[in-house]
């Protein structure tokens, strides 16, 4: 077991419960199959339960590091800044975790999806 990955974790999750992010948003918006406007409150006050990652997560979590070497790779950039944490200066409590920024300052933000969920996306993004 890593404790600094889990306290980094702690930390990640504590600054994300102090405003509204990108995974939020959907649920706040009732668009969400999976979580609820209720969900979402309970979260941010302290109150919901953690949630267990699920073996989607999972995968996309130990997939993105070679999604974004494959990316960099050919794309012909470096990421230079992984998993960094945004909040707006205007209004703090809008916050954003993006996978990274690459060299040239574009924002780049990857998502493995399993075959039901490819589906959905018909057009490639960024020619690929």
């Amino acid at each position: 077991m890593d404790h600094h990955q889990d306290d980094e974790q702690a930390r990640w999750l504590e600054w994300r419960r102090g405003g509204v992010g990108a995974s939020d948003s959907p649920a706040i918006l009732g668009v969400c199959p999976h979580r609820t406007r209720m969900a979402v409150y309970l979260d941010k006050v302290g109150a919901a339960k953690p949630r267990k990652q699920t073996e989607t997560q999972e995968w996309g979590i130990r997939l993105e590091p070679l999604i974004t070497a494959a990316y960099a790779e050919r794309a012909d950039l470096a990421i230079v800044n992984r998993q960094a944490c945004l909040e707006s200066t205007e209004q703090p409590w809008l916050r954003a975790t993006i996978d990274g920024i690459a060299e040239d300052g574009r924002i780049v933000e990857f998502k493995a999806l399993g075959l039901h969920a490819a589906n959905e996306f018909r057009a490639p993004v960024g020619g690929w």
